[in-house]
């Protein structure tokens, strides 16, 4: 275990450049008290989130919301603050298979990004990034991967990773440059700021922000996991304790949602209020997506609003909550 530890963290500063935190001594928190499935079908322990005092407070939430919404031929991207919905940049073709499984919103907003012109065969395209009003496209690459639960992972708003002849690349988008992700490391999840990343080298999982790493790991319910190829993380609180995650199909399509939440420091499931696809936010909220509405939670993971969706977004896509 020291020896596997030891090589994920030479492993981590390595890339140091692409975590953008200067390298230091490493703080390794491994759990003894991992999670185990309980009697082969049963849920793995939960820890309960933190409560106020008072109970939750409902409130209006006025962060800007962004969805994803698809027709038969086109993608549009949805801005909507309140009861305002402004459709920001439209996608032609984004209906296809490689534009419909790997459109994407920054996380702070700013720019879309997919990969387009595909050979399906392959399924490989152009990475294209544009900004969020449908301005200044690029084409940022050719040959990129488009299959898989998660084609393209944000770091943050300038950098993106994907993959392309058989490994990751991280894309600087404000530079204009690229980088191999160094074997055997799998970037899967982020903060939304880009502070604090989620990857998995081989058997091991790991969040780090370059000074701090927490190594984790997680058993999912054995009735829930026969129907899937494994689960990866989706998403990273910002001050990097809470992973969310979700399934790996057994198809090469992509997989929206999470669910569970996991505590790095203890490797529980945590419970929280309402129930759905969790999203974690650049201002260090997460939000709790289902059942016709949004529960908006603070960095302790209690309650602070609620925002109940309309039909006009129920069947789009979350992809990024800004303010």
């Amino acid at each position: 275990m020291r020896t596997n530890v030891s090589r994920i963290v030479a492993a981590t500063f390595a890339l140091a450049a692409f975590v953008g935190v200067a390298g230091c001594s490493a703080d390794i928190n491994t759990s003894a008290d991992q999670a185990t499935a309980q009697g082969g079908d049963s849920s793995p322990p939960a820890t309960e989130a933190p409560s106020n005092a008072d109970g939750a407070a409902v409130g209006t939430a006025t962060a800007t919301r962004w969805y994803l919404a698809f027709d038969q031929h086109d993608a549009t991207v949805h801005a909507v603050r309140g009861n305002q919905d402004v459709v920001k940049a439209k996608i032609s073709g984004g209906g296809g298979p490689c534009e419909s499984n790997s459109v994407t919103v920054s996380p702070d907003g700013k720019r879309v990004a997919w990969i387009g012109d595909a050979d399906e065969l392959k399924g490989a395209g152009s990475l294209f990034v544009e900004a969020t009003d449908g301005s200044g496209k690029k084409t940022v690459d050719t040959g990129v991967l488009c299959l898989g639960a998660a084609a393209l992972v944000w770091k943050g708003g300038d950098l993106l990773a994907a993959s392309k002849d058989g490994r990751q690349i991280a894309y600087d988008l404000a530079k204009g440059a690229a980088a191999p992700i160094a074997d055997p490391e799998q970037l899967q999840a982020a903060s939304a700021d880009g502070s604090w990343k989620a990857s998995k080298f081989n058997d091991q999982r790991l969040v780090t922000n370059g000074q701090q790493s927490h190594v984790y790991s997680y058993q999912p319910p054995a009735a829930d996991a026969e129907h899937y190829s494994g689960w990866a993380a989706r998403g990273v609180s910002a001050d990097g304790r809470y992973v969310a995650v979700g399934w790996l199909g057994t198809d090469p399509s992509r997989k929206w949602d999470t669910f569970a939440v996991v505590d790095t420091a203890t490797s529980k499931a945590v419970t929280l209020p309402g129930s759905g696809t969790v999203l974690f936010a650049a201002n260090g909220q997460a939000l709790v997506r289902g059942d016709g509405r949004i529960v908006v939670l603070d960095a302790q993971l209690r309650q602070v609003a609620a925002i109940a969706e309309g039909d006009a977004v129920k069947d789009m896509r979350l992809l990024a909550y800004v303010g």
